[in-house]
């Protein structure tokens, strides 16, 4: 069987990126290191508090991850059936069905990747360096 280029599905995430990636994540990634910092001050961990340690670039990879799950996950599925023309109900259906498995599995591949962003990849180009593996996830 040939295979045939799905072009709603491409222009569907192409669009989507373009404005979750392109647009949403830039002003995001910058509220993440706040954050932690905040949350090290309420708990009165140092480590945690001090953006040039490892612990908070592990917390910043970590409220990413809550973003992943409770955010752009969510958002990835609705706005990716919606735009194919996929009916509400088999839209939330599809969200429900697969939402863990790929948090789960974008959790293992992200967490890591996100810590050595956060903690070693200038403010300036964390998305772009995010979207280099984006690329291959």
């Amino acid at each position: 069987k040939k295979k045939t280029l799905d072009t709603q599905r491409l222009v569907s995430i192409t669009c989507f990126n373009a404005v979750y990636i392109g647009g949403f994540l830039h002003f995001l990634y910058r509220l993440f290191p706040p954050i932690v910092t905040q949350c090290g001050i309420w708990t009165k961990n140092k480590a945690l508090e001090n953006k040039g340690t490892f612990t908070h670039a592990i917390g910043c990879s970590l409220v990413d991850n809550i973003h992943n799950g409770s955010i752009y996950i969510p958002l990835y599925f609705i706005s990716i059936d919606l735009a194919e023309n996929v009916s509400w109900p088999d839209t939330r259906k599809h969200l429900i069905n697969e939402w863990f498995p790929t948090y789960l599995s974008c959790s293992f591949f992200w967490i890591p990747y996100s810590a050595f962003n956060f903690g070693v990849i200038t403010p300036n180009r964390r998305v772009k360096f995010m979207v280099h593996l984006y690329i291959c996830d």
